[in-house]
C-alpha cells in the first residue's frame, strides 16, 4: 500500500467541498484564484507523501483523478471573464459573443495544463 493511504477519504472530501463551494451557481475570479492554489498544494501535498509513481491503490488513483479534474475545471472557469448560462462569475456578470463564444480545450504537456480555444461556428 501507498504510505499515507489514510489521508485519502480526507482528501477526497475536501476537494468534494472546494468544488462545490467554487463552482456551482456563482463564481468570482478571487475564489476560482484561491481554489486553484488550493488544489496545487494538495497535489503537492499528496506527491510528497505518495511519490510520484503511479499508485495501485484506487483511493489514490481516485485522488488523483479528482486533482486534475478540479484543476481543469478551475482554471477554464478562471480563464473564461464573462457569464454563460448557468455559469455565472459576480465579477463579470455580462456575456461576450464576440470574444467568449467557443470552447476551451485542455491537455497536459510536460506535466502542466495547456489551454486553447476552440470558436463556436453555431453550425452544430
Amino acid at each position: 500500500t501507498v504510505p499515507g493511504t489514510g489521508m485519502h477519504q480526507e482528501l477526497k472530501e475536501h476537494i468534494r467541498a472546494l468544488m462545490f463551494d467554487t463552482l456551482l451557481i456563482e463564481r468570482d475570479g478571487v475564489k476560482l484564484a484561491e481554489a486553484l492554489a488550493q488544489l496545487n498544494m494538495l497535489a503537492e501535498e499528496r506527491r510528497n507523501v505518495a511519490g510520484d509513481v503511479c499508485s495501485s491503490t484506487w483511493d489514490d488513483l481516485e485522488v488523483v483523478n479528482l486533482l486534475e479534474v478540479g484543476k481543469i475545471m478551475v482554471s477554464s472557469a478562471l480563464l473564461r471573464n464573462e457569464s454563460r448560462g448557468s455559469h455565472y462569475r459576480s465579477d463579470y456578470p455580462e456575456s461576450n459573443d464576440d470574444q467568449w463564444k467557443h470552447c476551451i480545450a485542455v491537455r497536459c504537456e510536460n506535466g502542466e495544463l495547456k489551454q486553447r480555444f476552440i470558436k463556436f461556428d453555431g453550425n452544430g
